[in-house]
């Protein structure tokens, strides 16, 4: 039964570099997890969604399909009912789960938010996870537990710490340009201008009169539309 107490958890700090921000959730004991992660828990989507999984060898398969951020990987519903992970993703070409678009590089999956004939705006998510369990006088000792998770059950289900474990979650997005060759350049004003040159001037003009946060999904969409109209 899914637990609706409120969940305990602190937002540690915020860092910022060029096109990625990563923030430090602290979970208390006895808080779900899973909410720390995402709106919808461990998953991208609310619910498994008929999708289709395109191959490099031009062969595709449809699926029920979601995306479980947390250990980044595209789960699939097979006909007995048993959840599982698309074995090998490097084989795959493009990944489409209702309106949500993936790619897959060595580093792991990328959501596409807004695609251009010449690059495609993405976004990675990662998330690592350890333990802080309770030493002595309740003093919390960290220890890696980034393998943890897998003790969690996927059944809709909240996904809960054990008894007097604290959990810290790390979690990373960065924004990248996906070129038409597969190259993965970091959103920033340099990749944008030498990505999208014929829209150099209204690219100019609109980073001349607009402030630009490239950790900024908001702007980046709308930089974006600039630069492919």
């Amino acid at each position: 039964m899914k637990n609706n107490m409120l969940i305990p958890f602190l937002l540690l700090a915020t860092m910022s570099a060029a096109g990625q921000t990563t923030e430090t959730i602290q979970v208390a004991a006895g808080g779900d997890i899973a909410a720390a992660v995402s709106p919808y828990g461990i998953y991208r989507l609310p619910a498994f969604t008929n999708g289709t999984v395109f191959f490099k060898d031009g062969k595709l398969a449809k699926e029920v399909l979601n995306y479980n951020i947390l250990n980044d990987q595209v789960m699939y519903i097979d006909k007995k009912g048993d959840t599982l992970a698309i074995a090998f993703p490097e084989e795959t070409k493009k990944i489409e789960i209702g309106s949500v678009v993936l790619y897959y590089d060595k580093k792991g999956y990328l959501e596409s938010i807004a695609a251009a004939p010449e690059a495609s705006l993405v976004i990675r998510r990662k998330v690592i996870l350890h333990y802080e369990k309770q030493g002595a006088f309740g003093i919390s000792n960290s220890t890696n537990g980034i393998d943890s998770y897998t003790t969690f059950t996927s059944n809709n289900a909240s996904y809960h710490l054990y008894a007097g474990e604290n959990a810290v979650l790390k979690k990373s997005t960065a924004f990248f340009l996906l070129t038409n060759n597969s190259k993965l350049l970091p959103a920033s004003r340099t990749n944008f201008l030498a990505q999208f040159t014929k829209n150099k001037q209204p690219i100019e003009s609109h980073l001349a009169n607009t402030k630009v946060n490239f950790n900024n999904l908001q702007d980046l969409i709308l930089l974006m539309h600039v630069s492919s109209n």
